[in-house]
């Protein structure tokens, strides 16, 4: 198993200027880890910032010297907005791809688009060899990404197992891990606890170890 950051844990020094990709890619070797996941949500790309070519070099060259895997993690599975990262991911020498459906709106027919949207890509992942990870997000049960995964029935889509999201729709940790494990892609590790905010249950992150998750049941079953 290969662990590596998610830029989105630094989204706050990303947002004031304090923090570029370069900056997170030494931090990620600072910390010892195999790999950068980098956020490149929207038309601006996020945390990584721009598509031009050499740009892009520079950034490849990097993370090429210190030997780190690459993955990129977009949202909207529009074929266009995935034939764009997918070239991204190309050119950075990225395996795998991360991207979810939903952010609130008719969850069902999202899931049901998602499929149409992948099976249009298909072609360019195996020229690529990229691989695409389907997350639950925060309106996804484990059983519904499993169905989308399970109708497109190709060895390059297959889950983004959140070990924390499945709480946001109720839905056991464990259980939701347990699901998607067989069929994972790649992680994103956290670990949550509920409040309650005017008389409502919330779900809201705390560091690891800390909340209500079973991290190292989380760990072992991914591990295995």
């Amino acid at each position: 198993m290969l662990l590596g950051l998610e830029s989105f844990s630094y989204h706050l020094a990303f947002g004031y200027g304090k923090m570029d990709i370069f900056d997170f890619i030494r931090k990620t070797v600072e910390f010892g880890l195999d790999g950068v996941e980098i956020n490149v949500e929207g038309d601006d790309l996020a945390h990584l910032g721009s598509e031009d070519p050499g740009f892009l070099a520079e950034v490849r060259a990097l993370t090429e010297a210190h030997d780190l895997y690459v993955e990129l993690d977009t949202r909207d599975t529009n074929p266009q907005n995935l034939t764009r990262v997918l070239k991204i991911c190309n050119a950075l020498g990225a395996g795998r791809m991360r991207v979810f459906s939903s952010m609130g709106g008719d969850v069902q027919a999202e899931l049901g688009q998602a499929v149409k949207d992948f099976r249009q890509v298909l072609p360019l992942c195996t020229d690529y060899g990229i691989k695409i990870a389907y997350e639950n997000h925060e309106f996804e049960t484990s059983h519904d990404v499993l169905k989308v995964v399970r109708e497109v029935d190709s060895e390059y889509v297959g889950t983004h197992v959140d070990t924390g999201n499945s709480m946001m729709v109720w839905e056991d940790p464990i259980e939701a891990i347990t699901n998607m494990a067989p069929y994972a892609v790649s992680t994103h590790f956290k670990d949550h606890i509920v409040i309650m905010l005017n008389e409502q249950p919330m779900v809201v992150g705390v560091p690891l170890g800390t909340g209500s998750t079973n991290c190292a049941e989380c760990f072992r079953i991914l591990s295995e």
